[in-house]
Protein backbone atom coordinates (compact mmCIF):
# COMPACT_ATOMS: atom_id res chain seq x y z
CA UNK A 1 0.00 0.00 0.00
CA UNK A 2 0.74 3.44 -0.72
CA UNK A 3 2.47 5.05 2.58
CA UNK A 4 -0.05 7.98 3.00
CA UNK A 5 1.14 12.01 3.26
CA UNK A 6 1.24 13.85 6.34
CA UNK A 7 -1.86 15.93 6.91
CA UNK A 8 -4.18 17.95 9.17
CA UNK A 9 -6.79 17.64 6.59
CA UNK A 10 -8.49 15.06 8.09
CA UNK A 11 -8.72 15.76 11.68
CA UNK A 12 -9.59 19.17 10.18
CA UNK A 13 -12.24 18.56 8.75
CA UNK A 14 -13.45 16.37 11.52
CA UNK A 15 -13.67 19.06 13.82
CA UNK A 16 -14.78 21.24 11.36
CA UNK A 17 -18.24 18.60 11.14
CA UNK A 18 -18.19 18.85 14.88
CA UNK A 19 -18.26 22.98 15.01
CA UNK A 20 -14.76 23.48 15.65
CA UNK A 21 -14.92 22.53 19.39
CA UNK A 22 -11.23 23.47 20.14
CA UNK A 23 -12.00 26.83 19.36
CA UNK A 24 -13.39 27.06 22.78
CA UNK A 25 -10.90 25.52 24.86
CA UNK A 26 -8.00 27.96 25.76
CA UNK A 27 -5.01 26.24 25.62
CA UNK A 28 -1.24 25.76 26.32
CA UNK A 29 0.76 24.03 23.53
CA UNK A 30 3.55 21.98 24.42
CA UNK A 31 6.06 20.82 22.53
CA UNK A 32 9.85 19.78 21.92
CA UNK A 33 12.39 17.30 22.35
CA UNK A 34 12.51 16.43 26.09
CA UNK A 35 10.12 17.98 29.13
CA UNK A 36 7.11 18.03 27.28
CA UNK A 37 5.27 16.14 29.77
CA UNK A 38 6.85 17.62 33.03
CA UNK A 39 6.53 21.07 31.62
CA UNK A 40 2.55 19.90 30.73
CA UNK A 41 2.50 18.99 34.58
CA UNK A 42 4.00 21.78 35.51
CA UNK A 43 1.41 24.42 34.07
CA UNK A 44 -1.17 22.29 34.66
CA UNK A 45 -0.85 22.02 38.51
CA UNK A 46 0.01 25.99 39.00
CA UNK A 47 -3.30 26.88 37.04
CA UNK A 48 -4.93 24.30 39.14
CA UNK A 49 -3.39 25.96 42.54
CA UNK A 50 -4.47 29.11 41.21
CA UNK A 51 -8.18 28.11 41.02
CA UNK A 52 -8.47 27.01 37.93
CA UNK A 53 -9.98 24.24 36.29
CA UNK A 54 -7.33 22.81 34.18
CA UNK A 55 -7.36 19.78 31.56
CA UNK A 56 -4.55 18.03 30.70
CA UNK A 57 -3.15 15.87 27.79
CA UNK A 58 -0.18 13.80 27.35
CA UNK A 59 1.14 10.56 26.53
CA UNK A 60 2.65 7.84 26.15
CA UNK A 61 0.89 6.84 29.01
CA UNK A 62 2.76 4.74 31.99
CA UNK A 63 0.44 2.16 33.55
CA UNK A 64 -3.54 3.24 32.22
CA UNK A 65 -4.38 5.08 28.76
CA UNK A 66 -6.39 7.11 31.40
CA UNK A 67 -3.34 8.52 32.40
CA UNK A 68 -3.28 10.62 29.00
CA UNK A 69 -6.88 12.61 30.20
CA UNK A 70 -6.38 14.54 33.50
CA UNK A 71 -8.55 17.22 34.96
CA UNK A 72 -6.77 18.84 38.04
CA UNK A 73 -4.66 15.97 38.74
CA UNK A 74 -7.36 13.15 38.55
CA UNK A 75 -7.08 10.95 35.09
CA UNK A 76 -10.58 10.32 33.74
CA UNK A 77 -12.29 7.54 35.53
CA UNK A 78 -13.11 3.84 33.48
CA UNK A 79 -17.03 4.96 33.24
CA UNK A 80 -16.49 8.62 31.52
CA UNK A 81 -13.11 7.41 29.25
CA UNK A 82 -15.64 4.51 28.19
CA UNK A 83 -18.40 7.23 27.18
CA UNK A 84 -15.99 9.33 25.27
CA UNK A 85 -14.80 6.92 23.56
CA UNK A 86 -17.39 5.28 22.49
CA UNK A 87 -18.88 8.36 21.39
CA UNK A 88 -15.70 9.48 19.63
CA UNK A 89 -15.38 5.99 17.89
CA UNK A 90 -19.38 6.66 16.46
CA UNK A 91 -18.34 10.45 15.45
CA UNK A 92 -15.21 8.73 13.49
CA UNK A 93 -17.28 6.33 11.63
CA UNK A 94 -19.71 8.20 10.33
CA UNK A 95 -17.40 10.83 9.02
CA UNK A 96 -15.18 7.64 7.55
CA UNK A 97 -19.28 7.33 5.52
CA UNK A 98 -19.30 10.86 4.70
CA UNK A 99 -15.32 11.06 3.49
CA UNK A 100 -14.55 7.78 2.00
CA UNK A 101 -11.82 10.07 0.59
CA UNK A 102 -10.21 10.72 4.22
CA UNK A 103 -11.41 7.57 5.95
CA UNK A 104 -12.03 7.33 9.55
CA UNK A 105 -9.35 9.21 12.23
CA UNK A 106 -5.83 7.81 13.07
CA UNK A 107 -5.20 6.33 16.57
CA UNK A 108 -3.53 9.80 17.55
CA UNK A 109 -6.23 11.66 15.95
CA UNK A 110 -8.71 9.88 17.94
CA UNK A 111 -6.79 10.33 21.02
CA UNK A 112 -7.11 14.28 20.49
CA UNK A 113 -10.40 14.36 19.50
CA UNK A 114 -11.24 12.05 22.52
CA UNK A 115 -9.61 15.22 24.64
CA UNK A 116 -11.10 18.00 23.31
CA UNK A 117 -14.58 16.52 23.82
CA UNK A 118 -13.94 15.36 27.25
CA UNK A 119 -12.55 18.78 28.62
CA UNK A 120 -15.15 20.64 26.41
CA UNK A 121 -17.82 18.46 28.32
CA UNK A 122 -16.21 19.30 32.02
CA UNK A 123 -16.14 22.50 30.95
CA UNK A 124 -12.12 23.03 32.16
CA UNK A 125 -10.88 26.52 31.96
CA UNK A 126 -7.87 25.84 30.71
CA UNK A 127 -5.91 23.10 29.15
CA UNK A 128 -2.39 22.28 28.20
CA UNK A 129 -2.06 19.68 25.11
CA UNK A 130 1.26 17.67 25.05
CA UNK A 131 2.62 17.37 21.25
CA UNK A 132 2.47 13.58 20.09
CA UNK A 133 5.50 13.55 17.50
CA UNK A 134 7.04 16.37 15.85
CA UNK A 135 4.31 19.15 15.44
CA UNK A 136 3.81 20.44 12.18
CA UNK A 137 1.12 17.49 11.50
CA UNK A 138 0.82 16.37 14.58
CA UNK A 139 -3.19 16.36 15.54
CA UNK A 140 -2.74 18.37 18.28
CA UNK A 141 -1.75 21.18 15.99
CA UNK A 142 -5.67 21.83 15.63
CA UNK A 143 -5.88 23.95 18.62
CA UNK A 144 -6.81 27.16 17.69
CA UNK A 145 -6.75 29.20 20.88
CA UNK A 146 -3.80 29.08 21.97
CA UNK A 147 -2.40 31.15 25.11
CA UNK A 148 1.24 30.41 24.84
CA UNK A 149 3.05 28.05 22.93
CA UNK A 150 6.28 26.11 24.62
CA UNK A 151 9.39 24.25 22.35
CA UNK A 152 11.03 22.59 25.51
CA UNK A 153 14.15 22.26 23.54
CA UNK A 154 16.07 19.97 20.28
CA UNK A 155 17.30 17.08 20.22
CA UNK A 156 17.79 14.34 17.75
CA UNK A 157 15.15 11.63 18.40
CA UNK A 158 12.48 9.87 15.67
CA UNK A 159 14.48 11.35 13.27
CA UNK A 160 13.44 8.60 10.92
CA UNK A 161 10.30 11.24 10.79
CA UNK A 162 11.11 14.52 11.40
CA UNK A 163 14.76 14.73 10.05
CA UNK A 164 18.40 13.80 10.59
CA UNK A 165 19.98 17.39 11.68
CA UNK A 166 18.36 19.92 14.34
CA UNK A 167 17.66 22.31 12.17
CA UNK A 168 15.11 19.98 10.29
CA UNK A 169 13.66 18.98 13.33
CA UNK A 170 13.04 22.47 14.77
CA UNK A 171 11.20 22.85 11.51
CA UNK A 172 9.02 20.10 12.15
CA UNK A 173 8.50 21.11 15.87
CA UNK A 174 8.23 25.32 15.02
CA UNK A 175 4.90 23.83 13.27
CA UNK A 176 2.83 24.82 16.44
CA UNK A 177 3.74 28.41 16.37
CA UNK A 178 0.16 30.35 15.54
CA UNK A 179 0.66 33.71 14.72
CA UNK A 180 1.08 36.41 17.56
CA UNK A 181 0.72 33.79 20.00
CA UNK A 182 4.01 34.51 22.61
CA UNK A 183 6.96 31.61 22.21
CA UNK A 184 8.72 29.90 25.15
CA UNK A 185 11.33 27.55 24.48
CA UNK A 186 15.25 27.17 26.12
CA UNK A 187 16.79 26.24 22.02
CA UNK A 188 20.00 27.92 20.99
CA UNK A 189 22.24 27.15 18.36
CA UNK A 190 20.86 26.44 14.98
CA UNK A 191 17.49 25.13 16.15
CA UNK A 192 16.59 28.57 17.69
CA UNK A 193 17.72 30.13 14.56
CA UNK A 194 14.70 28.45 12.98
CA UNK A 195 12.17 28.92 15.99
CA UNK A 196 13.12 32.38 15.79
CA UNK A 197 12.33 32.75 12.13
CA UNK A 198 8.82 30.86 12.22
CA UNK A 199 8.06 32.89 15.15
CA UNK A 200 8.86 36.87 13.29
CA UNK A 201 7.39 35.56 10.29
CA UNK A 202 4.28 34.99 12.68
CA UNK A 203 4.69 38.14 14.23
CA UNK A 204 4.77 36.41 17.45
CA UNK A 205 6.79 37.77 20.52
CA UNK A 206 9.39 35.13 21.68
CA UNK A 207 11.04 34.04 25.06
CA UNK A 208 14.45 32.21 24.99
CA UNK A 209 15.26 30.80 28.08
CA UNK A 210 18.97 30.66 28.44
CA UNK A 211 20.19 27.61 30.47
CA UNK A 212 23.33 26.96 32.19
CA UNK A 213 23.74 23.26 30.61
CA UNK A 214 26.85 22.36 33.04
CA UNK A 215 25.52 20.10 35.66
CA UNK A 216 27.76 22.26 38.48
CA UNK A 217 25.72 24.83 36.90
CA UNK A 218 22.54 23.81 37.60
CA UNK A 219 22.18 24.24 41.53
CA UNK A 220 22.34 28.22 40.59
CA UNK A 221 19.93 27.97 37.42
CA UNK A 222 17.27 29.90 39.68
CA UNK A 223 19.60 32.73 40.37
CA UNK A 224 21.32 32.97 37.12
CA UNK A 225 18.99 32.48 34.62
CA UNK A 226 18.06 34.91 31.26
CA UNK A 227 15.71 35.72 29.33
CA UNK A 228 16.32 36.87 25.89
CA UNK A 229 14.01 39.01 23.61
CA UNK A 230 12.77 38.76 20.39
CA UNK A 231 10.59 41.04 18.43
CA UNK A 232 8.58 42.29 21.31
CA UNK A 233 7.83 45.83 22.28
CA UNK A 234 5.19 46.04 25.37
CA UNK A 235 5.26 42.66 25.44
CA UNK A 236 9.49 42.79 27.08
CA UNK A 237 8.32 45.00 29.76
CA UNK A 238 5.72 43.13 30.29
CA UNK A 239 7.58 39.96 30.88
CA UNK A 240 10.80 41.72 31.79
CA UNK A 241 8.93 42.43 35.45
CA UNK A 242 7.76 39.19 35.82
CA UNK A 243 11.38 37.79 36.18
CA UNK A 244 12.32 40.40 38.15
CA UNK A 245 9.15 38.92 40.85
CA UNK A 246 10.56 35.23 39.87
CA UNK A 247 14.71 36.42 41.30
CA UNK A 248 13.26 38.99 43.80
CA UNK A 249 10.28 37.35 45.54
CA UNK A 250 9.98 33.77 43.84
CA UNK A 251 13.30 31.97 44.06
CA UNK A 252 14.65 33.35 47.40
CA UNK A 253 15.28 31.85 50.86
CA UNK A 254 14.04 33.96 53.88
CA UNK A 255 14.95 31.03 56.97
CA UNK A 256 13.02 28.25 54.54
CA UNK A 257 13.15 26.08 51.44
CA UNK A 258 11.85 28.50 48.41
CA UNK A 259 9.69 25.75 47.14
CA UNK A 260 9.79 21.86 46.95
CA UNK A 261 9.11 20.44 43.89
CA UNK A 262 6.79 17.35 43.29
CA UNK A 263 9.38 16.25 40.44
CA UNK A 264 12.77 15.30 41.13
CA UNK A 265 15.82 15.05 38.92
CA UNK A 266 18.58 18.47 38.35
CA UNK A 267 16.49 19.08 34.59
CA UNK A 268 13.53 19.52 36.06
CA UNK A 269 14.74 22.95 37.31
CA UNK A 270 14.86 23.97 33.53
CA UNK A 271 11.39 22.75 32.91
CA UNK A 272 10.00 24.29 36.32
CA UNK A 273 11.37 27.77 34.54
CA UNK A 274 10.27 26.98 31.23
CA UNK A 275 7.03 26.60 32.65
CA UNK A 276 6.58 29.82 35.05
CA UNK A 277 7.95 31.48 31.49
CA UNK A 278 4.96 30.10 29.89
CA UNK A 279 2.79 31.07 32.58
CA UNK A 280 3.87 34.86 32.31
CA UNK A 281 3.62 34.69 28.82
CA UNK A 282 0.37 33.77 28.50
CA UNK A 283 -0.68 37.20 30.03
CA UNK A 284 -2.95 34.69 32.82
CA UNK A 285 -0.68 36.14 35.94
CA UNK A 286 -1.04 39.52 35.37
CA UNK A 287 -4.45 40.30 36.88
CA UNK A 288 -3.29 38.45 39.69
CA UNK A 289 0.05 40.00 40.23
CA UNK A 290 -0.83 44.17 39.54
CA UNK A 291 -3.04 43.22 42.46
CA UNK A 292 -2.26 44.13 46.06
CA UNK A 293 0.93 43.28 47.41
CA UNK A 294 -1.58 40.73 49.62
CA UNK A 295 -2.65 39.29 46.04
CA UNK A 296 0.54 38.76 44.81
CA UNK A 297 1.97 37.21 47.99
CA UNK A 298 -0.85 35.09 47.36
CA UNK A 299 -0.29 34.33 43.64
CA UNK A 300 2.68 33.47 44.67
CA UNK A 301 2.46 30.76 47.28
CA UNK A 302 -0.26 29.27 45.32
CA UNK A 303 1.98 28.58 42.22
CA UNK A 304 4.68 27.02 44.67
CA UNK A 305 1.67 24.99 45.58
CA UNK A 306 1.22 23.84 42.19
CA UNK A 307 5.19 23.27 42.04
CA UNK A 308 4.84 21.14 44.98
CA UNK A 309 2.08 19.09 44.47
CA UNK A 310 3.03 18.38 40.57
CA UNK A 311 3.18 14.57 39.92
CA UNK A 312 4.92 12.81 37.01
CA UNK A 313 5.78 9.22 37.40
CA UNK A 314 9.02 7.80 35.68
CA UNK A 315 10.77 11.03 35.81
CA UNK A 316 13.69 10.45 37.87
CA UNK A 317 11.45 8.76 40.48
CA UNK A 318 13.42 7.45 43.10
CA UNK A 319 12.44 4.03 45.17
CA UNK A 320 13.76 3.12 48.45
CA UNK A 321 13.31 -0.67 49.00
CA UNK A 322 14.52 -1.66 47.01
CA UNK A 323 16.97 1.35 45.90
CA UNK A 324 16.15 2.13 42.48
CA UNK A 325 14.86 5.25 40.01
CA UNK A 326 12.99 5.37 37.75
CA UNK A 327 13.80 7.54 34.02
CA UNK A 328 12.78 7.78 30.46
CA UNK A 329 15.35 8.94 29.15
CA UNK A 330 15.48 7.63 25.49
CA UNK A 331 17.77 9.90 23.32
CA UNK A 332 21.20 11.80 23.81
CA UNK A 333 19.80 15.08 25.25
CA UNK A 334 17.88 12.98 27.78
CA UNK A 335 20.31 10.52 28.95
CA UNK A 336 22.43 13.80 29.55
CA UNK A 337 20.10 15.32 31.73
CA UNK A 338 19.55 11.68 33.66
CA UNK A 339 23.59 11.58 34.39
CA UNK A 340 23.45 15.55 35.83
CA UNK A 341 20.65 14.90 37.98
CA UNK A 342 22.58 11.16 38.99
CA UNK A 343 25.98 13.29 39.99
CA UNK A 344 24.10 15.81 41.73
CA UNK A 345 22.22 13.02 43.58
CA UNK A 346 24.83 10.57 44.29
CA UNK A 347 28.40 12.55 43.18
CA UNK A 348 30.97 10.41 41.09
CA UNK A 349 31.02 6.56 41.35
CA UNK A 350 34.14 4.54 40.25
CA UNK A 351 33.05 1.10 39.11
Amino acid sequence: PTLERPSLRRIEEFFSTQGLPQSTLECFHVGGTNGKGSVSTLIASMLEALGHRCGKFTGPHLLSFNERFVINGQAIAAEPFAKVASQTKELSDQFALEHPDLGALTWFEFLTAMAVAYFKQEQVRYSVFEVGMGGRFDATNILTNVRATVLTNVDLDHMQFLGDTREKIAFEKSGIIKTGVPVVTTCDGAALAVIAARAAKLECPMYVLSQLVDSHDLADLFENFEIQYFGLGHEKNKLSDFVELLKKEFFVEVNQPRFVSGLSGSYQRVNILTALIALGASGILTEHLMASPEQRQATIQSLKLGLSKASWPGRFEIFENPKMILDGAHNPHGAKALRASLLEKFGPVNF
